[in-house]
């Protein structure tokens, strides 16, 4: 059975209001996108969340017609974006940069490319390789600790926005340097033993004690 772009665009918007998800870069105008396909819904689309957490329902968009006249628009703050076979990228027509095929959704303000890897990434609008800039490199993150870590003895709190704003024990730590404080657990393991990562980057288990860091985000 066919469904028309249109219901699956709405359908994915509802499921990026319901809750976002991100994988932190160290550079502010890069979004890595999360690993983990979302699946949407009800009609069980997957599609890869590319977009920032705490993003605007509704933003305001310059746009210019073919005479230069520039108009104000109100539109979405977050964007289902569809990219064909040969790596075309569009929003409602509007393209959006190239990237492998298949669904993604982003902050607007932003478009798709890809990163030196060649992994999926979200760069501003105006920044990056759409722009003449360099490619996001993402930065080699050391091996966390074979020790155990207890972190029961731990004060850890992160403030989600554009990047995790986690701290330790009211140290601020870079979002890179996080997996040299806090295990890398799964998060499949989590949700099969009652517990949840939700609370971006963090997962707790069925009791809401701290067990580390969604490694899918690292």
């Amino acid at each position: 059975m066919k469904v028309k772009i249109s219901l699956i665009n709405a359908m994915l918007f509802a499921a990026l209001q319901a809750g976002v998800s991100l994988t932190a870069a160290a550079d502010p105008n890069v979004r890595v996108c999360d690993t983990t396909p979302t699946p949407m819904p009800i009609l069980a689309i997957k599609h890869i969340d590319c977009s920032i957490p705490n993003s605007p329902s509704s933003v305001n968009r310059a746009y210019v017609d073919q005479n230069g006249n520039k108009t104000l628009q109100r539109v979405d703050g977050r964007r289902i974006v569809n990219c064909d076979s040969a790596g075309t990228c569009a929003h409602r027509g509007e393209f959006m940069g190239n990237a492998p095929e298949g669904i993604y959704g982003i902050t607007t303000g932003w478009y798709l490319g890809t990163d030196t890897s060649g992994a999926v990434v979200a760069y501003k609008e105006g920044t990056g390789p759409g722009y003449g800039g360099k490619r996001y490199e993402r930065q080699a993150t050391k091996s966390p600790s074979s020790s155990p870590i207890d972190v029961s003895k731990l004060e850890v709190v992160c403030m989600a926005t554009a990047v995790f704003n986690c701290s330790i024990n009211g140290q601020d730590i870079e979002d890179e340097d996080l997996p040299k404080y806090l295990p890398l657990v799964d998060k499949k393991d989590v949700k099969t033993k009652g517990g949840n990562c939700d609370s971006v980057p963090l997962c707790y288990d069925k009791n809401m004690m701290l067990l580390g860091l969604n490694k899918d985000l690292f």
